[in-house]
């Protein structure tokens, strides 16, 4: 299983004691508040979307375009809830006149 700060611990509880993983993990996660390091790659609204941080800069985000190149969507200093990323690649697809048999044809080609 993944481990979250956000989630503080609750994912993860071994051999059955009734909660005490949880909450070492919940202290353990209040003394470390930041991810040092998080990348992630994920398929959001047809889209190949990477996040990225390396502590302590910003947390990014960035989709491949239809031609190949790195769009950078997101740039902040919280990390991103997957409804905002969609968000924002609708308001890219709006922008950029991208239609959903653009994004097809793009998948269909690789």
């Amino acid at each position: 299983t993944t481990f979250r700060l956000e989630n503080k611990g609750q994912e993860v509880s071994a051999g059955g004691n009734f909660g005490k993983d949880v909450k070492i993990l919940g202290k353990f996660c209040e003394e470390f508040r930041e991810e040092t390091y998080y990348l992630r790659l994920l398929l959001l609204s047809d889209w190949p979307v990477l996040i990225f941080r390396a502590y302590p800069n910003k947390w990014e985000v960035y989709l491949e375009a239809l031609d190949g190149d790195v769009v950078r969507l997101l740039y902040g200093s919280r990390k991103p809830l997957a409804e905002e990323i969609l968000q924002e690649i609708a308001k890219y697809e709006e922008e950029n006149g991208i239609t959903n048999a653009d994004k097809m044809a793009k998948i269909q080609s690789r």
